[in-house]
């Protein structure tokens, strides 16, 4: 049991439009031949088994070689563009002082707030919602670029926009990695003091409690990556007084708490949330797989019985009934060479008293078909199955259109065998030619050598 992915959603909308120029009754029969022999237990398991034999997946039908080379070339320069942005912030501090201030700015509260708006679009988007995204965002152009067939997605409903999240979670969380590594690569090459300072001229006790405020995810546990008010007063920077350099060494002590805020704050809701996205996509894309535009008609096709009957020709009459086909014995004696089998009951009338034509067993066996699962009535036919049965002898009502599950199981048996289907009638009524007519061309397609269509209590010469 495997869950549907995005290449056989491209798969099954590309199968759906060119069954447009397929006639009908063909998609019936096609179909319904197909549900035969599916033994899928939900409505995705069955619309899969259905596809991978209608259109077998290809390599590439997902995302082509160029989709799989722009998605690795675009990591590649988030993670790089990272990495040179913290890196030219750093480097480019004047005289190795770096404003906290600015540096959170930059790179953690910027990232928290699109993490932020990120999360409410995708709790919107796991309810139903379809959160508005812009066409021509960088993410929304990279998924129609990646993928073999982007008017799949297109067509159902918010789940391009749930890969857009996935994908923007994803290349954020690059960026910011990048940049959390240049922050551990540079000042171990070179030496930074951190700072700060403001227009608004807080008091150093503000500042000491917005990073408290800050730390209490990790202050607890690790008191490392903390700073104490005494190293917030000393940090505290003017333009016109540069701070005493035997107390640079004390400024480096921000660089854990720094660390801790970007990977708190930047790093961790982003790979959270592309995680969180990862795992509701392939939900999310089983239920529109099975409510895919055209997806109900193949299921309701192939759990719908096939009528194999055709409307007779322009100008061609169908014979009428002969006097021996209306007549109806008050016995019919089945034949003693034959498998015999009762399809769905036909020579035992039911409640509303239709059906139920005497017939005379003779102790003979006759077989119970049509009343359970396909392969049920497989096994019954092949372990009944004599090396002295000429064929099978087949009871079905005559008032009913033949059905394609009758074939299906017909054709379980060896193929050499001869078959006769009997047209039960309904009691004190004849068989309209009609009705034999369209048996006789359900027989003509059974894949035996011989067959035949018999009315019960009809006397064969």
């Amino acid at each position: 049991m495997r869950r549907p992915t995005t290449g056989d959603l491209i798969r099954l909308s590309q199968q759906l439009e060119a069954d447009q120029s397929t006639a009908v009754d063909a998609l019936k029969q096609r179909d319904h031949t197909i549900g035969a022999h599916c033994t899928g237990q939900n409505d995705s398991n069955r619309l899969l088994y259905w596809l991978d034999h209608v259109r077998p997946a290809l390599a590439g039908t997902e995302q082509p070689p160029r989709g799989a080379y722009l998605l690795f070339a675009v990591r590649t320069l988030l993670c790089l563009a990272g990495f040179l942005g913290m890196a030219g912030f750093l480097l480019g501090s004047h005289n190795g002082l770096v404003n906290v201030f600015m540096l959170l700015a930059a790179f953690v509260f910027v990232q928290a707030l699109l993490s932020t708006l990120s999360a409410f679009a995708l709790w919107r988007s796991l309810r139903g919602a379809t959160p508005a995204t812009a066409s021509a965002s960088p993410t929304a152009w990279l998924v129609k670029h990646s993928l073999a067939d982007y008017s799949a997605l297109r067509d159902a409903g918010g789940l391009s926009r749930l890969l857009y999240l996935r994908y923007g979670q994803e290349f954020g969380a690059l960026f910011t990695a990048g940049a959390v590594l240049a922050f551990m690569a540079v000042p171990a090459l070179k030496d930074f003091a951190f700072v700060w300072g403001s227009t608004f001229s807080p008091s150093d006790a503000s500042v000491a409690w917005l990073m408290d405020v800050l730390a209490l995810p990790w202050q607890s546990w690790l008191p490392a990556a903390t700073v104490s008010a005494e190293l917030v007063s000393a940090s505290r920077f003017h333009a016109a007084v540069l701070p005493d350099t035997s107390t640079l060494s004390s400024l480096r002590g921000w660089w854990s708490f720094l660390m801790a805020c970007l990977v708190c704050y930047a790093l961790l809701p982003r790979l959270l949330l592309w995680l969180i996205a990862k795992l509701a996509y392939p939900r999310k894309l089983a239920q529109h797989f099975t409510q895919y535009p055209g997806a109900e008609l193949v299921l309701a096709r192939m759990d719908a019985a096939f009528v194999s009957t055709q409307a007779t020709s322009a100008g061609r009459e169908t014979p009428a009934p002969t006097a021996t086909q209306q007549a109806t014995a008050a016995h019919f004696a089945l034949p003693e060479n034959n498998l015999v089998a009762d399809w769905c009951g036909a020579r035992n009338p039911d409640s509303a008293g239709t059906g139920g034509f005497p017939v005379d067993q003779s102790n003979q066996q006759v077989l119970e078909l049509g009343l359970g699962t396909f392969a049920a009535d497989s096994a019954t036919l092949v372990n009944a199955l004599q090396p002295d049965h000429l064929g099978i002898s087949l009871l079905v009502k005559s008032w009913e259109p033949p059905v394609g599950e009758i074939a299906d199981v017909l054709s379980t048996l060896p193929h050499q065998l001869q078959c006769t289907l009997i047209l039960v009638p309904l009691p004190g009524r004849p068989v309209p030619a009609r009705k034999v007519a369209d048996w006789q061309r359900f027989a003509g397609e059974l894949p035996f050598p011989h067959t035949a269509v018999q009315v019960a209590g009809e006397q064969q010469s």
